[in-house]
C-alpha cells in the first residue's frame, strides 16, 4: 500500500494531524530507511544525540523525533483509555516539525519530492519505534512513558525545541 501524503497531515486542528499520522504509519508498508542516521533507527535520547562535541545530525533528525513522539503519544492515548495524550501545544508542534524536517531536507539540496517522501519514512518509523518502547513499557511499568527517562529527556528537548522552555 502507499504511503499516505504528508499533505494528509497538514490540518486546521493539530489533533486531527496527529490522528492522521497514527492512521498513516498504522497502514503503510515500511520500507527501507530513508536516512542512515541512528537516531531515527533506534531511539537514541535526544540530549545525547545532540550532545555538546558532537558530530550531530541535522534538525531534520530532532523534528522528526519529536513529531514521531508527540504523534505515537497521542495515538496510544486514544487508544488506552485512561492516558493522557499530550498537550494542544506539543499537537501543534507536529506539523512544525515535520515540515521544517522536510524545508531542511530541501535546504540540503534534496528536490522535493524526495524530502518529503524520506520526512514520512522517517516519521513512519519513529512513530513505530515510540509506540514499541510504550508497549514495553506499558508492560513492564505499567505506564507507557510515566518516569521513563528517554520520554522525559526527549519531551524535554523537544518543549525547548518548540520554545516552550
Amino acid at each position: 500500500m502507499p504511503a499516505a501524503p504528508l499533505s494528509l497531515l497538514s490540518f486546521r486542528r493539530p489533533h486531527h494531524a496527529a490522528a492522521a499520522l497514527a492512521a498513516a504509519l498504522a497502514l503503510a508498508v515500511p520500507g527501507p530507511a530513508a536516512a542512515t542516521d541512528a537516531a531515527l533507527l533506534a531511539l537514541v535520547p535526544l540530549v545525547e544525540v545532540y550532545a555538546a562535541g558532537r558530530s550531530s545530525p541535522g534538525f531534520d533528525v530532532a523534528g522528526i523525533r519529536c513529531a514521531g513522539l508527540f504523534a505515537a503519544q497521542h495515538d496510544w492515548s486514544r487508544r488506552h483509555p485512561g492516558i493522557s495524550p499530550p498537550s494542544p501545544a506539543r499537537l501543534a508542534d507536529i506539523d512544525t516539525h515535520l515540515t521544517a524536517a522536510r524545508i531542511h531536507r530541501e535546504g540540503q539540496g534534496m528536490a522535493i519530492a524526495a524530502a518529503h517522501s524520506s520526512v514520512q519514512q522517517d516519521a513512519r518509523r519513529v512513530l513505530g519505534l515510540y509506540q514499541a518502547h510504550f508497549a514495553g513499557r506499558q508492560e513492564a511499568a505499567g505506564h507507557p512513558w510515566d518516569g521513563d527517562r528517554l520520554v522525559r529527556t526527549d519531551s524535554s528537548y523537544c518543549d525547548l525545541l518548540g520554545g516552550r522552555r
